[in-house]
């Protein structure tokens, strides 16, 4: 059950409807792209030919603090026998995954620095990629860029969870999670008709900015395998979207005969999240 902000009800129609697929009859599971990636790694040389060249590099690893740990192929080839191994992931497939290894690396913050804290749990995850070299030598004059399009410069995601596990009462297991994402600069070369000058349709390049949005989670296990959840998300209502140039606010740079009465598109703004989740 979601409930949008204030703005968000005030916004215009979006520009399209989103079609549903046909109903096939079939379940579809899904596929998670960081077990695909994980899979492709499991069957690849990559470790067997990047470990040797850290060792090298490094020397005596000692305690390995792996940061975007993923399934813990590389961490685990290069982590000594007796040092600590802690591991700071944003995936949950991917954390879960780690958790299952034969000697797990550390997942909880308070362990790691030696904390007695019971069933107090406290875990931190963060990932980023930068592209440092983005050049698009084919790209036409009149785009007046040369960086490639559709392809952000660099993103991060940063973030962390605390509460309490373990207990297997109900009410007493619970997590807090505060998560922001920083969506980098990206080069568009837009199909949208905008009321801006000069503009060729898919040919000018225009720059996005970078923008944060934040969000929390609340989670309590009210009975074994029944999950109660709250949610906010967007927390700081921002008016943005990740791709498209025009966005629903007002003054429209949008070409209105080409909108379907609308002014841009926009990601959704704030919005409560509560539900429940059971699991069997």
């Amino acid at each position: 059950m979601s409930f949008p902000s204030d703005r968000e009800i005030d916004r215009s129609s979006p520009t399209l409807a989103a079609k549903s697929p046909p109903h096939s009859g079939v379940a579809k599971r899904a596929i998670d792209p960081f077990e695909l990636y994980a899979a492709g790694i499991d069957t690849s040389d990559y470790v067997t030919r990047v470990a040797p060249l850290i060792s090298q590099s490094v020397g005596d690893v000692g305690d390995l603090l792996d940061i975007g740990a993923g399934g813990g192929q590389l961490g685990q080839a290069l982590r000594l026998p007796g040092r600590r191994w802690t591991a700071i992931e944003p995936s949950s497939s991917m954390r879960a995954r780690l958790a299952r290894l034969h000697d797990p690396p550390q997942l909880d913050l308070l362990r790691t620095f030696a904390v007695s804290a019971g069933n107090w749990r406290w875990t931190a995850l963060t990932n980023a990629y930068h592209h440092f070299h983005m050049v698009d030598r084919g790209a036409p004059v009149a785009a007046g860029s040369t960086r490639p399009v559709r392809i952000y410069e660099y993103e991060a995601a940063i973030g962390t969870r605390f509460g309490q596990g373990g207990s297997g009462e109900p009410w007493r297991d619970w997590n807090f999670q505060i998560l922001g994402n920083l969506r980098g600069p990206m080069w568009y070369n837009t199909e949208e008709r905008l009321l801006l000058p000069g503009q060729q349709v898919n040919v000018t390049v225009y720059r996005k900015n970078p923008f944060w949005v934040w969000g929390t989670r609340y989670e309590v296990e009210a009975a074994r395998g029944v999950t109660l959840f709250a949610a906010v998300n967007n927390i700081f209502d921002i008016n943005q979207h990740p791709i498209f140039i025009a966005l629903d606010r007002f003054p429209c740079i949008a070409d209105p005969r080409f909108q379907n009465g609308a002014c841009g598109n926009s990601m959704p703004g704030r919005e409560f999240i509560v539900g429940i989740q059971g699991r069997w």
